[in-house]
């Protein structure tokens, strides 16, 4: 009997802890999203791997001259770090940090060949121009 209590006991606890991380978790992901606009371009990009770091779509940055970010109402120009074309991912460096919380739950549990999904919003612009080379 005194070990049912004790298995019920620890697993209401680490219930209670997984359940009190969700919320947190969520906010942080979801506190760490930034608008990007690169000339007539528009996106959206997550603060990764550092407070000045912002991933987002290569199709959305590749070729612009003028690359800015805005979180919260702030705003600063990046420059472009690294590509990986065959993801349409870009990373993006700020020139002057704006305080993003980045989340680290995605570096925590990369690994080789680990896989991600990033789902988008192509942009008002896209809409009209769908046809000719939006996808």
């Amino acid at each position: 009997m005194l070990n049912i209590r004790r298995f019920i006991l620890s697993t209401s606890f680490l219930l209670i802890g997984i359940l009190a991380t969700i919320p947190f978790t969520a906010t942080a992901q979801k506190s760490s999203i930034v608008q990007v606009h690169a000339d007539k371009s528009s996106g959206y990009g997550v603060a990764c791997g550092g407070p000045d770091l912002i991933v987002t779509a290569l199709h959305v940055v590749s070729g612009k001259s003028t690359i800015m970010v805005v979180w919260q109402g702030k705003s600063a120009y990046a420059d472009i770090e690294k590509i990986y074309k065959p993801s349409d991912l870009a990373l993006l460096r700020l020139q002057t940090p704006l305080g993003i919380p980045f989340t680290h739950t995605l570096l925590r549990r990369t690994t080789i060949r680990h896989q991600y999904k990033f789902l988008g919003n192509a942009g008002q612009h896209c809409k009209y121009e769908r046809k000719n080379n939006c996808t």
